[in-house]
């Protein structure tokens, strides 16, 4: 049994048609591909734990410039951990480390304790992570079983604490849960960063940040894309024009049909 012969000049003359046409709608999948559009680097960081506090893993990522914008340091939930630090609290945690409570003039009838206040659960100082605690004070009766509410600082597992303030990665926008597990990504999308570390499934913990951005595109892109839109509508009508072959359909009725 012989193959067919295939009418090479035929299948030539529709693949240049095809490509004659996708040069006349260039400027439209351009749009689309967005070839020339911006770009925004995203790298990462390890975050890991000691003895009694967390740190970054390598002293040196992200690096410094890096470390000063991010605003929440280690993590948002974590404060004094960054370069850039709230110095105001820092120091008043810093006092309260001291005097091992402080008042706050509010007044509760419920005995017990509150932990991880409403602004921030967890502070490091010293290199040791201490949960913020709100404690009712049985010893400072107002009146009526009202007691007051005392502040104060407990040392915690590190470990624990940073997995409490990690984000899981179905939980985060995808291009930041890639750049935690294979490093830097290049995305034509600005994205919300979370300002805590992400937790991997194998329980290492990474805090993703923004490199740069936007970027703007290569010389080679812009050049590209300036060719295909004002250029590939004009070369692909040249290309339709200049096809030396003529396509013939013709009808055959049923009865003709041997």
């Amino acid at each position: 049994m012989s193959l067919p012969k295939t009418n090479r000049p035929l299948l030539r003359d529709l693949l240049l048609g095809l490509f004659a046409v996708g040069l006349l709608a260039a400027p439209l999948w351009v749009t689309v591909v967005g070839i020339d559009d911006p770009t925004y680097t995203y790298d990462r960081a390890e975050v890991v734990t000691n003895s009694t506090g967390i740190e970054y893993a390598n002293p040196d990522s992200p690096p410094r410039p890096i470390r000063t914008r991010l605003r929440g340091g280690l993590s948002e939930d974590i404060k004094c951990t960054g370069l850039d630090r709230d110095r105001r609290v820092c120091a008043l945690e810093r006092g309260l480390l001291e005097t091992g409570s402080a008042p706050t003039g509010v007044y509760t009838g419920a005995g017990g304790t509150r932990d991880g206040r409403a602004d921030y659960p967890y502070v490091q100082l010293e290199n040791t992570v201490y949960q913020t605690s709100a404690v009712v004070n049985t010893s400072a009766e107002l009146r009526d079983g009202l007691y007051r509410i005392d502040v104060t600082l407990e040392p915690v597992d590190a470990d624990e604490a940073l997995s409490r303030v990690s984000r899981d990665p179905d939980n985060v926008p995808s291009v930041v849960a890639e750049t935690a597990r294979d490093g830097t990504t290049r995305s034509n999308a600005e994205v919300d960063v979370p300002e805590t570390p992400v937790e991997l499934e194998d329980g290492t913990h990474y805090r993703v940040y923004q490199l740069g951005g936007p970027n703007p595109p290569s010389a080679v892109e812009s050049r590209l894309t300036d060719f295909l839109v004002y250029g590939g509508p004009f070369v692909g009508m040249y290309v339709l024009i200049r096809l030396p072959r003529r396509f013939e359909l013709s009808y055959v009725r049923e009865g003709e049909r041997d």
